[in-house]
């Protein structure tokens, strides 16, 4: 039943993503992050960054954004820090869609896009 469902919150998920226009990895293309999603992640990312860099977040910008669906919904933000540098960021929202679940599961330094 599960998978099952877990394909048909993908199609659902590929309707709504641009036809399911997904790169190597599963993850859809970067595209700018809508203002509910900034709305959500901003205060999780001031929460929790800080810890995991160890330097302050105040001023961050988010670049982009890509999602995954496996069995829930991962995002990865492309983010840039007030020092210049570039950090990579995962979260996992549970299929239920409960934010309150909503986990941070990964915090990497990246590449900055050139502009």
């Amino acid at each position: 039943m599960r998978v099952i469902i877990a394909h048909i919150l993908v199609l659902i998920c590929c309707v709504a993503v641009d036809g399911c226009d997904v790169l190597s990895g599963g993850f859809t293309p970067e595209r700018p992050l809508s203002r509910t999603e900034e709305a959500t992640f901003t205060p999780l990312v001031m929460a929790e960054l800080p810890a995991l860099t160890g330097s302050d977040v105040n001023g961050f910008r988010f670049i982009s954004v890509r999602t995954q669906v496996v069995n829930g919904i991962n995002y990865l933000f492309l983010i840039e820090l007030p020092d210049g540098k570039c950090s990579s960021l995962v979260f996992y929202r549970p299929i239920d869609g409960n934010d309150a679940d909503l986990d941070m599961v990964s915090a990497e330094p990246a590449d900055c896009p050139k502009n």
